[in-house]
């Protein structure tokens, strides 16, 4: 039996239709709320009484509340939601009425309509919300809803970028060309409602038994965890209505035709907009307290710039202003509304939604009307100073509440602790914000070439923030990922991330152990040298090999008998080519050159002695790499010797005997051609660092010659007594 939980399938379906109700509600809502309805109510001559009403009626409705979850307890989620937000859109018609009674009345219909479609949204509003937690998970709640707010805001701005072409016309003055707006927007909030159709649910509207609205207040106000969001959020709500009286600063303070004031407008849901982008990446990896007591200090300084505007601010400054605004408020309620869901029990999220809507609805009321008095009383206060404005007192009411908000701000509580200092460290370090993009993009993208990309810039950049996502992926008990970040650990090591590696380097289980082993060799340590050391030992023998590797390259001494001993002994080619390359990194070469031979010789194979002696080429670093050659030998025969020996003219021995190298490898004589490098190598000077490597090569030669030498062991010969005359300065 499944329960109410959606699964992954589900919730990616259920955000696809969550979305698209968004996007098509925001063009909806923009036609038929706020601006729109300010504009017509100042049409016909409403009070700032009746603009405080307005302001607030988009929350006051929530009264509803009280019997929200009892009325509807046990009813389909979504089907409510559906008829709800289908009626708020229907009811709008209601507005053409204003064309048939006189102004007077035309305000009252106005009043009673907009109620109407308030209390039908708050319906649908209280289902947001659990909506929005049903279709994420605690770890992209987040995410999710700045998603929805970016589609949202994103179709808010068409349908104010279409009001201001519209109302730009002649043809739309008037009551009739906003009422005609709003006709748009019930055909807009129709479409959206459908959308909620598609989303997946198994949730019906529950209350906690028969919990009382005043007492799930009492509960959240005496919990720490739910006390100060709730507060965050009513103030928030606070300053958002008081914010609405702007549109009648603009309108009758400033005397701004309406089509600038919806262009105004406009501008703030850009900013909103942009603040969703920005906060993307940040809003499930940053605590929410240091952002928001950044976000309020910020919004201060906006409110104090609309209580001192005046007629004849330039516009193109009320643009910036609306733009600023809306990045602020849009950051601020995004990390508000992350807090408050997440504080939100999961068993009684609805009666918590209902009671702080419930609240929210006399704030509101409180909030509206006190900005329309506050309004009132400006007029005489703006006559008697002239360098403020009727509605001066409003916004400085709004600085009041902001800054009360900085205050309870610091009582919320986050899973990690962050002061703002070091937030903005985070913001202006270019790592910093590298790490953290990086981060939300690997968690966005599922394009494996992309993910690599993103990995590749989150190794190499030194933020502890990328080391933390770095760890995140290491814990992975199966991931390519998690091998590909081993493999770069080597090349760009993170003393952060060495107790995690040991960790993986001593666990017998993990499926990337060998990886794990080979980072070590990155590092230094008595912990590392002991792990390693273990390993050596390891019943694994791709785990002993990369042991071996590892212990040289982190510097730590070898006993090469010990090695050679091991190489003669490993079941597989893979441990033998690690202990080759092993002994090469160890610059044990004058061990590896008078036992050159026999290691090829260990198992049979033209295949075998290339990748033995190719493997010794790349340990030892020589150029051009002789496993390059052997490629182009077995391209075509002769191919690669030929390629060789052009390179090789530059020495003298070669430049003499080209000819005869040549004829030897044509007719297959390969004790020839290792009979006149070991005759060379005896008639040449060599400088001391050379001279006894040279010596064990002779040795090597001689020993090979009393055998059967191939054509691999031939090309070898040639190609190591070439590298050994490129090292010693005398034969140039």
């Amino acid at each position: 039996m499944r329960t109410s939980y959606l699964s992954p399938e589900e919730r990616h379906e259920g955000l696809r239709a969550f979305l698209a109700f968004n996007a098509f509600n925001g063009v909806g809502f923009g036609l038929l709320a706020e601006t729109i309805v300010y504009l017509l109510a100042l049409q016909y001559g409403a009070t700032n009484l009746q603009l405080g009403y307005i302001s607030s009626l988009i929350h006051l409705t929530g009264f509803l509340l009280i019997l929200f979850p009892h009325v509807l307890k046990g009813a389909p989620l979504v089907p409510v939601y559906f008829g709800a937000w289908l009626g708020r859109g229907l009811v709008a018609l209601l507005y053409w009425l204003t064309l048939l009674v006189s102004p007077s009345a035309a305000i009252w219909v106005i009043l009673a309509t907009y109620t109407l479609f308030c209390m039908l949204r708050t319906v649908g509003v209280a289902l947001y919300r659990p909506v929005q937690k049903m279709l994420s998970t605690p770890s992209t709640l987040g995410s999710v809803m700045v998603q929805a707010n970016l589609a949202y805001s994103l179709t808010m701005i068409i349908g104010q970028l279409l009001s201001f072409l519209f109302l730009s016309s002649p043809l739309a003055s008037g009551p009739r060309g906003l009422l005609s707006l709003i006709l748009g927007g019930v055909l807009f909030n129709s479409v959206a409602s459908l959308f909620l159709l598609r989303i997946p649910s198994r949730e019906r509207i529950a209350s906690s038994g028969d919990e009382h609205i005043v007492g799930v207040l009492l509960e959240a106000l005496r919990n720490p965890r739910i006390r100060y969001p709730v507060l965050l959020h009513w103030i928030h709500l606070g300053t958002t209505i008081l914010l609405g009286f702007s549109t009648a600063l603009l309108k009758r303070g400033l005397g701004l035709p309406e089509n600038l004031v919806v262009l105004y407008t406009m501008t703030t849901y850009v900013g909103l907009v942009a603040a969703g982008f920005v906060n993307r990446p940040f809003v499930d990896r940053l605590p929410a307290r240091p952002l928001l007591l950044l976000s309020f200090g910020l919004e201060i300084p906006l409110f104090l710039v609309f209580a001192f505007l005046r007629p004849g601010a330039a516009f193109g400054m009320l643009l910036i202003l609306g733009f600023a605004l809306g990045f602020v408020k849009g950051t601020i309620a995004a990390h508000v509304g992350r807090t408050l869901v997440h504080a939100y029990p999961d068993d009684r999220k609805f009666s918590y939604n209902a009671m702080v809507n419930f609240v929210t609805s006399f704030l509101a009321l409180g909030f509206g009307m006190a900005g329309g008095a506050l309004a009132d009383l400006g007029v005489g206060v703006a006559a008697s100073l002239p360098f403020l404005n009727e509605y001066s007192l409003v916004f400085a009411a709004g600085t009041v509440l902001v800054s009360v908000s900085m205050v309870i701000s610091l009582g919320v509580r986050d899973a990690r602790r962050m002061e703002v200092r070091e937030l903005l460290g985070v913001f202006l370090s270019p790592e910093h914000l590298t790490a953290m993009l990086g981060s939300y993009r690997l968690e966005s993208t599922r394009d494996e070439r992309k993910r690599r990309l993103i990995l590749n810039s989150l190794m190499e950049c030194s933020s502890p923030l990328a080391e933390r996502e770095i760890e995140r992926i290491l814990r992975h008990p199966f991931s390519v990922e998690s091998k590909f970040v081993l493999n770069r650990l080597f090349v760009n090591p993170k003393l952060a991330l060495l107790p995690r590696v040991l960790t993986l380097a001593g666990e017998p289980g993990y499926v990337h152990r060998e990886r794990a082993i080979f980072a070590l060799g990155a590092y230094r340590g008595p912990e590392v040298e002991r792990v390693l050391r273990t390993a050596l030992d390891d019943p694994d023998p791709a785990v002993r090999g990369a042991a071996a590797k590892s212990l040289v390259r982190a510097g730590y001494p070898v006993d090469p008998a010990d090695l050679f001993r091991r190489f003669l002994h490993a079941p597989v080619v893979r441990e033998e080519v690690d202990y080759l390359i092993a002994l090469g990194l160890a610059e044990e070469e004058e061990f590896l050159f008078r036992r050159i031979f026999t290691f090829a010789e260990k198992r049979e194979g033209p295949y075998y002695r290339m990748t033995v002696y190719s493997a010794i080429s790349s340990a030892l670093g020589t150029a051009p790499l002789l496993g390059d050659l052997f490629m182009e030998e077995e391209s075509g025969r002769g191919k690669g010797v030929s390629r060789f020996l052009e390179e090789a003219v530059r020495f003298v021995p070669f430049w003499r005997e080209r000819d005869r190298i040549g004829r030897s490898m044509r007719e297959e004589k390969w004790e020839d051609i290792l009979l006149w490098v070991e005759q060379c190598i005896r008639g040449i000077s060599a400088n001391e660092g050379v001279r006894g490597v040279l010596r064990a090569f002779g040795s090597a030669l001689r020993e090979k010659l009393s055998g059967a030498p191939v054509r691999e062991d031939a090309i070898a010969a040639l190609y190591f007594f070439y590298a050994l005359l490129d090292r010693n300065p005398e034969q140039r």
